[in-house]
């Protein structure tokens, strides 16, 4: 609960999807009520459509960029266009080293499952939170236009109240631990006092240390 805002560009899909998962549980924790995380990445329904539909005018243009620019360092003699989506792809995942790359809709998915709230979707730059405005720079590496058909960005919210998991709302809230050796005298008094309190979510653990009296037979009988 210590932190308003937390930004990552692409960085995520550099992870494996434990990594991922792991960091978002750290983000969640870290961030305060009603925080924000701005998220961008790849998509993967951009590397599908390279592959599904080449021939769309600004995928053709994308193919031709990135293997004139990628192509060459795999010391392939000649490589037809019509192959390109294949060496695109592929140059995708292994020579940056991407891990796990997401869809909009299951990036969503694994947020919600950790707890976030208020999946959004974003133009780059654009934001309705004036401190995650204008942060994205991957479009300096690459030209932006090939930024723009790779990326999409996101922004989710952790909620102001965190809902309760089943666990935390069906089992006890407080735990009353009371070692016991030897206390026939008090053991009644004592539990009596206890079974007449008002708290809620209450569960009480006797421990009968080795007792030679009748504390033993007199803790059965209220766990009876």
């Amino acid at each position: 609960h210590s932190f308003d805002y937390i930004y990552s560009e692409h960085l995520f899909e550099h992870l494996s999807i434990e990594e991922q998962t792991i960091m978002l549980q750290e983000c969640y924790r870290i961030l305060k009520p009603g925080g924000r995380m701005r998220l961008a990445m790849p998509n993967l329904h951009f590397l599908m459509e390279l592959y599904l539909h080449p021939d769309k005018e600004c995928n053709r243009r994308y193919l031709a960029w990135s293997h004139r620019l990628f192509g060459m360092k795999q010391g392939v003699p000649e490589v037809m266009e019509k192959d390109y989506p294949i060496h695109v792809i592929n140059n995708f995942f292994r020579l940056w080293g991407h891990q796990f790359i997401h869809t909009p809709e299951s990036l969503e998915n694994l947020a919600k499952g950790i707890g976030f709230q208020g999946i959004r979707p974003y133009p780059i730059g654009s934001s309705d939170t004036p401190a995650l405005q204008g942060l994205e720079r991957h479009g300096q590496n690459i030209p932006a236009w090939a930024n723009e058909l790779e990326t999409f960005v996101v922004e989710v919210e952790k909620p102001e109240q965190e809902i309760p998991t089943e666990e935390e709302t069906d089992g006890p809230k407080i735990s009353l631990i009371i070692p016991v050796y030897n206390g026939e005298r008090y053991l009644d008094a004592c539990l009596k006092s206890v079974v007449a309190q008002s708290l809620d979510g209450l569960e009480v653990i006797l421990v009968n240390d080795g007792s030679t009296d009748s504390s033993g037979q007199i803790m059965k009988e209220y766990v009876r």
